[in-house]
């Protein structure tokens, strides 16, 4: 993958005119963890579409250039051999202009930015045990363990300069590969990427919260949903944990967990008190439209009400498509007889564990107390199985 290369000191310059001009269609292969890669049509790889690209240099002139033009270069470099992240018109350019480059993966367009696998290996097949680690602010660490054929070469790489390959980062045969996110120090969650032969490990990091220090007891929850984008704090760095969550902020947090992070518009507003100019609007028809709310009256949903543990319990149940859970054999907590209007749905929560009460002798649920934002991150955490 090596030759000599004679490049001008315009090189910046001419690459930058190349990309704009180039719009190659291409196709790529997907790879799934034990499989072996195989070659399947896709659509056509834009000119903007990202991808990661094992590419030969030889001057350091030259990667100047290539930085200069927006080329990003990745934690890994095997002799002239650089990993980099660029878009799919930069890297036929540089093809053009005589580089020597492979490209690896293609960043797919959808809203989880996901990435595939553009290569395919004769003869070896390669698989990682763990596919995504969910990390709070905090940080933390992770062994990937390689399956492998003996003989079969293998290079692991990180897409960001906070997630980095530990000891080896390429080898021959089995291996386990160490991995470690490095604390956040903003109050923004990130992603990142470690690639392995066609693997694509994703770590999703929280972000650290002023008012969320290590040891508060829902740190890990707040952390797990904020990783996931559920939450994005309240503002100034903060989360907000023992604010109390209105109507309106259940919203957010529900879709959010069910995986819709960009609800469509309604085609005509649905409650007279929640207009299109709020926020919260696409959230809230969205969770009408899917049953697990009907409001608070024929027109209204009273967005500012603050929501009570027996409110959030018909709310969870709903959002996991349980609309009539069983009547229970027993009461199981002494303040929530079986004439209250959400008795089943407060059993049934404790049933799946995802709340056991507010206290244990007697067993309590205190269903009149208003949710906080901290209970809110455990109760998404525990409903819908955030490891």
């Amino acid at each position: 993958m090596r030759r000599e290369l004679k490049i001008s000191v315009s090189v910046a310059l001419s690459l930058m005119l190349g990309f704009i001009l180039l719009s190659s269609p291409s196709t790529v292969s997907t790879v799934r963890a034990g499989s072996k890669p195989q070659s399947q049509p896709s659509a056509a790889i834009q000119p903007d579409q990202k991808v990661i690209a094992r590419i030969t240099i030889l001057s350091e002139p030259d990667k100047q250039a290539m930085a200069a033009a927006g080329v990003e270069f990745l934690d890994r470099r095997i002799g002239d051999d650089y990993f980099v992240l660029t878009t799919f018109a930069k890297l036929e350019a540089l093809k053009q202009q005589g580089y020597p480059a492979k490209l690896l993966y293609v960043r797919d367009l959808d809203f989880n930015q996901t990435w595939k696998s553009a290569e395919i290996f004769e003869g070896c097949a390669y698989s990682i045990d763990i596919m995504q680690k969910i990390y709070t602010g905090n940080g933390g660490a992770v062994d990937l363990k390689l399956t492998t054929d003996a003989g079969c070469e293998w290079v692991a790489f990180s897409d960001s300069n906070w997630l980095r390959v530990n000891g080896v980062g390429q080898g021959v045969g089995p291996a386990k590969i160490g991995v470690h996110a490095e604390m956040n120090p903003v109050s923004v969650n990130r992603l990142g990427h470690v690639f392995v032969q066609g693997n694509v490990f994703t770590v999703y990091q929280g972000a650290t919260f002023a008012d969320v220090p290590l040891g508060h007891p829902f740190y890990l929850e707040i952390g797990k949903i904020s990783a996931l984008g559920i939450t994005v704090g309240c503002g100034g760095d903060n989360f907000c944990p023992e604010s109390r969550v209105a109507r309106e902020q259940m919203a957010p947090f529900l879709v959010r967990a069910l995986g819709e992070f960009n609800p469509p518009v309604p085609a005509m507003q649905r409650f007279d008190d929640v207009p299109p100019s709020s926020v919260y609007y696409n959230f809230i028809d969205r969770l009408a439209v899917l049953g697990i709310t009907q409001g608070c009256s024929a027109t209204s949903y009273c967005p500012l009400v603050t929501v009570n543990r027996d409110q959030m319990s018909l709310f969870l149940l709903r959002a996991l498509g349980e609309f009539n859970p069983p009547t229970p054999a027993t009461q199981r907590f002494v303040d929530v007889p079986p004439t209250h209007p959400q008795y089943n749905f407060i059993d049934r929560l404790a049933a799946l564990g995802i709340s056991q009460g507010c206290n244990a002798n007697p067993p309590m649920f205190c269903p009149g107390m208003p949710v906080t934002r901290a209970m809110m991150a455990a109760f998404i955490v525990r409903a819908f199985h955030i490891e």
